[in-house]
């Protein structure tokens, strides 16, 4: 092998030594959301120059080379989609106190178990909740009937909607008022028929 060709394979092992700390590096940046879309096209700037140049030298090497500097690069195409997606929650405005509260896991009260729809419900940070559901609550046999659903939810100042979607069409819907949410107790009201039916839940932990 000539001294070009083992310089070229140096060089170019030198370029990735620096480049993948960066890249550990920038995924540190991502977490603490300061980072914009210039420094992601930067970065892979910085990696299309690592891909670039003349790599003479034994085949085996110049492969093991080329695939490594792709998988760089495939890494950094991910980061530039986290950031797109930071930059879009960033432009969301802040949750208010009941959305903040809401997040976590409720179990109803035994008391009120025959009177809800939804005994058991765990809201996401992203929007969505997963929920026990029981079609007939106040029958003999309702615990038989529940299942397991995954729903999205919405809070717009008091008011709670839960949504389940068939993917034939139609789905499973709940519109509720927060009368009271604290850290350990959640107290939801529904009415039908000029009949308003209140339920208490508590905090699972």
């Amino acid at each position: 092998m000539g001294a070009y060709s083992e310089r070229g394979i140096a060089t170019h092992r030198a370029i990735l030594s620096l480049a993948m700390p960066l890249v550990v590096y920038f995924k540190e940046i991502l977490a603490m959301r300061q980072v914009s879309v210039s420094v992601g096209a930067g970065l892979v700037f910085l990696v299309s120059v690592c891909a670039c140049g003349p790599a003479y030298g034994d085949p085996g090497q110049e492969a093991d080379l080329l695939s490594r500097i792709m998988a760089l690069e495939e890494r950094v195409a991910q980061l530039e989609q986290t950031i797109k997606k930071l930059e879009a929650s960033a432009s969301e405005p802040p949750r208010t106190q009941t959305e903040t509260k809401l997040i976590g896991t409720w179990a109803v009260a035994e008391a009120d178990r025959q009177t809800v729809a939804f005994p058991d419900m765990k809201f996401k940070r992203d929007g969505t909740c997963a929920a026990v559901w029981n079609p007939r609550p106040a029958e003999k046999d309702a615990a038989q009937l529940e299942m397991q659903i995954d729903a999205e939810y919405q809070v717009i100042g008091t008011q709670l909607t839960i949504e389940h979607r068939y993917k034939q069409g139609g789905g499973i819907y709940g519109n509720y008022r927060i009368t009271l949410i604290t850290d350990e107790e959640l107290v939801l009201s529904w009415e039908r028929q000029g009949k308003v039916t209140t339920m208490r839940y508590l905090r699972v932990k």
